[in-house]
């Protein structure tokens, strides 16, 4: 998972700490990469999306202190949830593309009315057999 936060061991690292609980009580592996003290920038740690976006609901969980995030109840469930789903999702994915396999194919390539190429790629199951 990817950490863009400038502090590596705040908030959305405590929250990633949540998903890596749930991830690996499925066998699922987690690593941790941390881009926020890098050059390539996520949160600069301003917390104006605290007052300028008040309504928006994110999968994140909130807080100024690592202690906050486990009093944020409903951003620590969707953390969990959203490691849940991953989770799950992973092997069906792995499963399905070794059931059935996924290939790509080219279609022809066409031009808009200005000159414009387009390709269009399909992804369609392969067939069993």
């Amino acid at each position: 998972m990817i950490n863009g936060s400038p502090d590596i061991s705040g908030c959305i690292h405590t929250a990633m700490m949540i998903a890596k609980e749930q991830l690996e009580k499925h066998g699922v592996g987690y690593e941790e990469l941390i881009v926020g003290n890098r050059d390539i920038r996520g949160c600069i740690g301003c917390r104006k999306c605290k007052t300028t976006v008040p309504s928006t609901y994110w999968n994140d969980v909130h807080g100024y202190h690592k202690e906050d995030i486990f009093a944020d109840e409903v951003g620590f469930e969707t953390i969990q949830n959203m490691a849940e789903n991953m989770a799950f999702l992973m092997p069906c994915i792995k499963d399905g593309k070794a059931s059935y396999g996924l290939r790509r194919r080219r279609t022809p390539t066409s031009r808009t009315s200005s000159g414009k190429v387009l390709l269009r790629i399909q992804t369609e199951p392969c067939q069993q057999g």
